[in-house]
């Protein structure tokens, strides 16, 4: 989304003095049709890009610096540590219910057993405030927002228009991937080791 976010903007530019406000308005569509999917699909994740995609437009005028370190601080999930800390080293700490657990429980008889009509309904509040709360509670908004800003990097780079550069970064991408795969599998092995899976 920050590639694509970058390259339009780019292109507006010549079009338009007011690329950022035209970008906004596309947002605003792209929220109301996240919205309709949601009434059938209430993961639908088109309404998160468009929310998540506001801050973008104000991170846009960091100077590439500064946009780099917003990128890492988000994608640490800084606030979300101090509870992990606690889970891992305290066994008597029970953390909270999360929401969107009582939210989706509501949710899977009506889509089991429910009428179109009874899926539309509960998608229109319950399913979308299951979603929402997901994205908050499993903090994936900073870590989505911290991988937007990582693209927004990219189309900056100019890496785009360099096919040398480009197949360089993707075989980078690629082998950071597969270290990080091996890390969450190690990760995921320590886990069940300490009993800690649910």
């Amino acid at each position: 989304f920050g590639i694509s976010f970058h390259i339009t903007l780019e292109s507006w530019k010549a079009k338009t003095g007011q690329p950022s406000a035209r970008f906004l308005w596309r947002l605003a569509l792209l929220g109301v049709l996240g919205y309709v999917h949601g009434l059938l699909f209430c993961g639908d994740i088109l309404a998160v890009i468009a929310v998540l995609g506001v801050p973008l437009v104000l991170l846009n005028r960091l100077g590439t610096r500064a946009l780099l370190a917003a990128a890492v601080l988000l994608l640490l999930q800084l606030p979300q540590w101090p509870e992990v800390v606690r889970v891992l080293t305290d066994p008597a700490y029970q953390p909270a219910y999360p929401r969107h657990w009582a939210l989706y429980g509501q949710t899977t008889p009506v889509f089991s057993n429910g009428s179109f009509a009874d899926v539309l309904a509960l998608n229109s509040w319950t399913g979308q405030a299951a979603k929402w709360w997901w994205v908050l509670e499993t903090w994936r908004w900073p870590q989505m927002l911290g991988l937007f800003v990582c693209g927004l990097l990219v189309g900056r780079s100019g890496v785009l228009y360099d096919p040398a550069r480009l197949r360089r970064l993707a075989r980078q991408a690629l082998a950071a991937g597969i270290a990080g795969s091996l890390l969450m599998w190690l990760v995921q092995h320590g886990v069940d080791t300490l009993g800690l899976q649910g």
